[in-house]
């Protein structure tokens, strides 16, 4: 009977259907018992008998999967897999499986809260109303500004739509292998989006291409007073520019989902102009249970005939 481990946490905290679907096909599990991210050591061991893995971002370096001799397929609850050394998984004929579409609607919702957020100083208000301190601050409505999503696939193509709800100005998009057949959504340079954006928000993956695109000289292009936006993967923004720009007030502020290394507890938790939140934006009820359904059904398809 094939063994799968789980590592991503949480698994089936709402909905059973995915674990009943794993009994259903005669295949044992073991959910990650820590109750937090796993470490290199700890699932390299935990993974060394299995068939299957079910994963989030936990490290899938060469290291940790030297030790999985029997390890078959690494099924990701999302999209990205960065965290995965691909060409040494190829070489050991393990299979690569992602849950495309599970976390479009979500991530598009959690991006717009962040866009409202920081045109409206919420957070910073908040913070503010429970230190004692009444202070009212004016903000931007969407119909003001310019828009710049870098990266047009499921997620960044949802998000352009709930945008044109609001009317922004405009709505520019960088891509360079798509090209969407819209009359509303400019396409333009990472550049000139840079330039002309008050708002920039990142949906991309993480890459040898997207790592560090945006850094010093993407940074000194912006407004003085825009905001960057990043729910796709932490490494694409170099966090050492960013964080000297949030500083010196180069630019309005930023709001961040996502972090090169996580947990992530570093300098831009200390920044009033930076929104912080911990790699929330895939979690709703709907496409948590969506991503771990269609994560077993991809081991499923692996392991069982």
């Amino acid at each position: 009977m094939p063994n799968i481990f789980i590592s991503t946490i949480p698994f089936a905290s709402n909905n059973q259907d995915s674990l009943k679907l794993l009994e259903e096909n005669d295949l044992n599990y073991l959910i990650n018992p820590l109750g937090r991210k796993v470490t290199e050591d700890e699932i390299k061991e935990y993974i060394k008998n299995c068939d299957g893995l079910i994963a989030g971002t936990e490290p899938l370096n060469e290291y940790v999967l030297s030790s999985a001799k029997n390890l078959k397929v690494i099924s990701r609850v999302g999209v990205g897999t960065d965290n995965i050394d691909l060409d040494y998984a190829k070489s050991k004929n393990i299979s690569i499986e992602i849950t495309r579409n599970g976390p479009t609607n979500s991530v598009a919702e959690y991006t717009l809260s962040l866009i409202l957020n920081v045109l409206k100083g919420i957070h910073q208000s908040n913070t503010l109303l429970k230190k004692g301190i009444w202070q009212k601050s004016i903000g931007r409505e969407i119909s003001e500004c310019n828009i710049g999503i870098v990266g047009a696939g499921n997620i960044g193509q949802k998000l352009l739509d709930l945008l044109d709800v609001f009317k922004p100005r405009s709505i520019y998009y960088f891509d360079p292998y798509i090209d969407l057949n819209s009359s509303i959504f400019k396409k333009t340079t990472l550049q000139n989006l840079l330039k002309e954006s008050d708002i920039i928000s990142l949906h991309l993956p993480l890459t040898k291409d997207t790592e560090s695109l945006i850094s010093k000289k993407e940074i000194e292009l912006m407004k003085s007073n825009s905001f960057i936006i990043n729910t796709s993967r932490g490494a694409i923004i170099d966090e050492y520019y960013l964080i000297e720009a949030l500083e010196n007030k180069k630019i309005g502020g930023a709001a961040l989902d996502v972090y090169a290394e996580e947990p992530y507890f570093g300098k831009l938790t200390k920044l009033d102009n930076c929104l912080v939140t911990p790699h929330n934006a895939p979690m709703t009820e709907k496409a948590r249970e969506s991503m771990e359904y269609d994560a077993v059904l991809n081991v499923i398809k692996h392991l069982t005939s």
